[in-house]
């Protein structure tokens, strides 16, 4: 066999044997669309959302369309009935009076019209309605202009019920201080509308939103959200852009402006409705996970970080910190068995951490490995492996069970795509890898020791 042959072997036999797969994960109803890069939390009453990120179609062997204009940003799982179902998505930037939105099934894209101007007879006051053969659109007619797809948002849970969706992406390479309030209750999202002010250049149009959540104070994308049980949310780390535009409605490229990655910790106050900036964490990181113990002490685990803390010289971190609300510090409590990036985790019934997924270094091999933590002990111990490798998906606790949502297992230029490319004809092409739609489920056993939060 000659050289040529001998690399065709081992490319086939390194891309087609997949990696230890433990008999403890199965699978559960996959979501409609492909989903990395999102924000997913459990309600408490048999429920899971998902909102936000890069949704895409997907194909037998790897995804292709990535749809940026927000239909499908809010997502929910019924678990007693087992159905994924599509909500109201999160509202974008607020048109003009005089417009109207709606979506184009045969066309999948947003389109826009235009409403017909009354006037007043006696009081001269100009109002827009709905042309008549717009009419039957009905509540599926917006006044958002939908550009707002969130990749990167976390999401967190109020007290009330209501989830928070904070940063996140507006469009590629624009990150956003914004937060957003969803009732469950009502499926609906806050309402938003258009404001013209005069500034020294002239008038600008901004969006307001109803009712407001005051924004964080610093743009976030990657970073993590999660709630104490006195019902504030802290949101910490991820990457930021920093545009000469402050909040105004346009975009300005990423390539003209600073990135940083953030160690910074802000703490919001529902009673309030306020941001104040906590202690930062000892180490600036991104694509990090967290969760929240059952004594209120937030732990975050790995991630990716840079030199200066601007975006270049690439470490993944293996550190564990954890975050004393009460007194407002952090201490680093041990190290993870592997460097980390573009895990999740979730803190189970048991009490125990469970983290999944991820890679040991950046563009590097996704893994589909399980590590589960003790909080008590400190100590780690390897759990079942998942059956798809996964890297920006997300983890969700529910009574009895972890759940593994979405990510991708697609790695750019490794060995299945050049293995495509180079050396397998088109009939016999293997497996690339994709985003993933499949969700996995692994049991917990809820023996006696400390309760999860």
């Amino acid at each position: 066999m000659g050289a040529r042959g001998w690399v065709l072997v081992w490319v086939v036999v390194g891309v087609v044997m997949p990696g230890t797969v433990g008999a403890g994960w199965r699978y559960a109803t996959p979501m409609p669309h492909g989903r990395m890069d999102f924000g997913a939390v459990y309600d408490g009453e048999g429920k899971i959302y998902v909102m936000g990120g890069n949704v895409f179609d997907v194909m037998p062997h790897r995804h292709s369309r990535c749809y940026r204009e927000g239909m499908y940003s809010t997502l929910v799982y019924d678990i007693r009935g087992d159905r994924w179902e599509y909500l109201e998505p999160v509202p974008g930037v607020a048109a003009l009076d005089s417009t109207f939105m709606y979506y184009d099934e045969a066309g999948k894209e947003w389109r826009y019209g235009s409403k017909k101007q009354v006037v007043n007879r006696e009081t001269g006051e100009l109002s827009y309605e709905m042309p008549e053969e717009y009419r039957w659109l009905g509540d599926r007619a917006r006044n958002s202009d939908m550009s707002r797809f969130g990749a990167g948002v976390r999401i967190a849970r109020l007290k009330d019920g209501r989830i928070l969706w904070t940063g996140g992406r507006r469009h590629v390479g624009n990150s956003e201080r914004v937060v957003l309030s969803f009732d469950p209750s009502q499926g609906r999202w806050c309402r938003v509308k258009a404001r013209r002010i005069y500034e020294s250049y002239g008038w600008r149009l901004t969006s307001e939103y109803d009712p407001p959540v005051a924004w964080m104070q610093e743009r976030r994308i990657l970073h993590e959200a999660v709630t104490t049980s006195d019902g504030k949310v802290y949101v910490m780390g991820g990457w930021r852009v920093e545009t000469k535009g402050g909040d105004k409605d346009y975009i300005i490229s990423p390539q003209e402006e600073p990135t940083y990655i953030n160690d910074s910790v802000e703490c919001y106050d529902p009673g309030t409705n306020t941001w104040t900036y906590r202690r930062p964490m000892r180490s600036p990181r991104f694509f990090f996970a967290a969760v929240v113990l059952g004594d209120d002490r937030i732990l975050v685990f790995g991630g990716e970080t840079a030199d200066e803390r601007h975006y270049r010289n690439f470490k993944v971190l293996d550190v564990v910190e954890e975050y004393d609300p009460r007194q407002d510090r952090w201490r680093e409590v041990g190290r993870m068995p592997e460097a980390r990036k573009g895990h999740a985790a979730a803190l189970g019934s048991d009490g125990k951490v469970y983290i999944t997924g991820g890679a040991r270094i950046r563009e590097g091999r996704i893994e589909n490995t399980t590590w589960v933590y003790d909080p008590v002990t400190g100590g780690w111990e390897r759990g079942p492996g998942m059956r798809r490798a996964r890297h920006g998906h997300r983890m969700v606790a529910v009574p009895g069970r972890v759940c593994a949502i979405g990510g991708t297992d697609y790695e750019g230029e490794g060995f299945r795509r050049l293995a495509n490319e180079y050396f397998l004809p088109r009939w016999f092409q293997v497996y690339e890898g994709k985003v993933q739609e499949t969700v996995e489920v692994l049991e917990v056993d809820v023996s006696p020791g400390p309760r999860g939060g």
